[in-house]
């Protein structure tokens, strides 16, 4: 072991906070790995490098993080809410919309929006969005609203509930854990409803009657389908067989004969790679990677695939022995989906379901050369081919989004009301402060599994592991700045740059901060790290701790800007065709104007001074 002097682990753990930083925002690999890393370097620095009194940090202070209570009450909550849409609980409430919709449309709309944002303010967010996604869809066409105009104001909505209830997202329980752990008194369960409930109903306003008009000039136009920006790039590897439609067809360069909008991205012969720039002729076994927008590539598989290719799905159990109509859909990769690193290959989809994936859309652009067999991550989008039974069953599996509407009501499992007593009972016992949510959310998900609601293997698959394992590293990371006096040389430093103290300014400037930060890096990670600068600003700055963090957790919830800073925008992002810049278009203007109603509300709404 090496004695060092303080500052150069101030300057350790201020480098991998920006490395940390960097990491969590690119996601170049994978949030695991970045996570491991990190909390490998803290063990490493901390085992070599101490100081005059020993280890700045014990292995079990770095380790802390995986058995954080909020982090188990997190994973629980998500289990339960799981539970909730395994059981179909919501159908009741969704059921009402359509004819609610059929005597008045907006009505209709805006009662849709306003039930996913009551929800997303007790059940997590992504299973509520993932929810109303066909019915927010099935009332877009009976309205003049399309898909692309509603689908972000859905995610948006679900996002403003939950900074309404200590219950409504993982970052807020997140910055309960924090503060908890930081010594300070537990945040009570409706601490920031007052602010927060003015906040979501401003920016309510502005997704139902404002946000539709501003994306109905971003929309994509039908007289472009093949606008890359507007519609996912598919990709797939075809085998030239015997039957074959593209045998004896010519490459040239990037380009196919006789096929202008498919593009040709490799050609392989045997194990040989050849050379684009040359005109070959595909021959028998080549395997050639095409490319092409989701509309001319539709019809093209058909065409010069094999039928055999295509339709190669195995029947569904049918009683009816008459031939079943071959049709084709498109399916995205969910956050929490078991199939998010797992190439094609081994995803299960032909085995389980009988589909023929016929390409993929990777939302990032990597791997397009062997799109087959690259890995999958959360967003891409796969073009299957099945019998519509089969498409039907599948659009209700919580691994992949059918990114259209089905064609049959909702199931109403028996298991919805158990499902329904089981959360509210939760809820309740949670806000009149009868137990710990560390305590009851773990119960309650035991419960939900023993009574059937879903069985063993459906709770684990919804456990959102990156999110566990950021966490981890995030809090480690706080305490090790804690500890070695970054974070308070850091309180100070902001304490200074905000208007010589102002209490008011700070906690203002703090919120663009947060806010800024959770939009480049996800909500959670942003949550645990800034609620202890935070809190290590408040006493010096003569502010409330407790203002101080709830300030972190409503702006670490205004992740409106980018698609990758929450799960939902991320899945509307495809089935609404949005690009990047229309998040920026449609977030930023929400953003300003939530910062806006804080710093208006928040001296009469918060007890913000010491």
């Amino acid at each position: 072991m090496f004695v060092l002097d303080p500052a150069y682990h101030i300057a350790f753990f201020s480098v991998v906070t920006v490395l940390a930083l960097v990491a969590f925002a690119r996601e170049a690999s994978p949030i695991e790995l970045s996570a491991g890393g990190l909390l490998a370097a803290m063990l490493v620095w901390t085992g070599v490098f101490i100081t005059d009194e020993g280890p700045l940090l014990s292995p079990a202070d770095i380790l802390a993080g995986l058995a954080n209570p909020t982090v188990i009450a997190v994973v629980a909550l998500m289990i339960m809410g799981e539970g909730i849409a395994r059981t179909h609980a919501l159908d009741p409430i969704i059921n009402l919309f359509s004819p609610l919709a059929r005597r008045h449309w907006l009505l209709g709309i805006v009662s849709a929006l306003l039930t996913v944002a009551l929800v997303s303010a007790v059940i997590n967010n992504t299973p509520t969005v993932i929810i109303f996604i066909p019915i927010i869809q099935a009332l877009a066409s009976g309205a003049r609203y399309t898909d692309h105009e509603l689908l972000m104001p859905l995610s948006f909505g679900a996002i403003l509930g939950g900074m309404t209830t200590l219950m409504g997202s993982s970052t807020n329980l997140l910055v309960a854990g924090v503060v908890i752990a930081q010594g300070y008194p537990a945040i009570d369960f409706f601490a920031m409803t007052p602010l927060g409930g003015l906040m979501a109903a401003v920016g309510f306003v502005y997704i139902v009657f404002v946000l539709p008009r501003v994306l109905s000039r971003t929309r994509p136009t039908p007289s472009r389908p093949d606008t890359r920006d507007d519609i996912p790039a598919f990709a797939t590897e075809v085998a030239i067989g015997p039957d074959s439609g593209l045998l004896g067809k010519t490459v040239s360069g990037r380009r196919l004969q006789d096929e202008e909008d498919l593009q040709v991205i490799a050609l392989r012969r045997g194990r040989d790679l050849l050379v684009l720039g040359q005109p070959q002729t595909l021959e028998l076994g080549d395997r050639v990677v095409l490319r092409s927008p989701a509309g001319p590539l539709d019809d093209r598989l058909v065409r010069l695939i094999s039928q055999e290719q295509v339709t190669g799905a195995r029947p569904a159990p049918s009683k009816d022995t008459g031939e079943q109509e071959t049709i084709i859909a498109q399916m995205m990769v969910t956050p929490n989906s078991r199939l998010v690193g797992l190439p094609i290959a081994f995803s299960g989809i032909t085995a389980r379901f009988g589909l023929k994936v016929l390409a993929v859309a990777l939302h990032r652009g990597a791997g397009q050369t062997r799109p087959m067999t690259t890995p999958l991550t959360a967003g891409d989008v796969l073009l299957v081919a099945g019998q519509r039974e089969q498409i039907h069953t599948m659009a209700y599996d919580p691994n992949l989004l059918l990114l259209a509407r089905p064609t049959r009501p909702m199931a109403r499992p028996g298991r919805a009301p158990i499902a329904i007593g089981i959360f509210g009972l939760i809820f309740a016992l949670a806000a009149g402060g009868w137990l710990p949510l560390a305590v009851l959310a773990p119960a309650g998900a035991v419960v939900m599994i023993v009574m059937g609601c879903l069985t063993v293997a459906q709770a684990l698959r919804a456990i959102n592991r990156p999110l566990i394992f950021i966490v981890a590293a995030a809090l480690s990371l706080a305490a090790g700045l804690e500890t070695s006096g970054a974070l308070d040389l850091l309180a100070r430093h902001f304490t200074v740059f905000a208007a010589d103290g102002s209490p008011w300014l700070i906690l203002v400037a703090l919120f663009g901060l947060v806010a800024l930060a959770t939009n480049l890096l996800s909500n959670n990670a942003t949550a645990v790290l800034f609620t202890p600068l935070a809190l290590s600003i408040a006493p010096v700055a003569g502010i409330d701790p407790s203002a101080a963090a709830l300030t972190v957790l409503l702006a670490a919830n205004c992740s409106f800007a980018t698609p990758m800073s929450y799960h939902t925008n991320m899945i509307v992002s495809v089935a609404g065709k949005y690009r990047f810049a229309d998040f920026l278009i449609g977030g930023i203007p929400l953003l300003i104007l939530l910062w806006i109603t804080f710093a208006l509300f928040m001296p009469f709404l918060l007890d913000y001074r010491l």
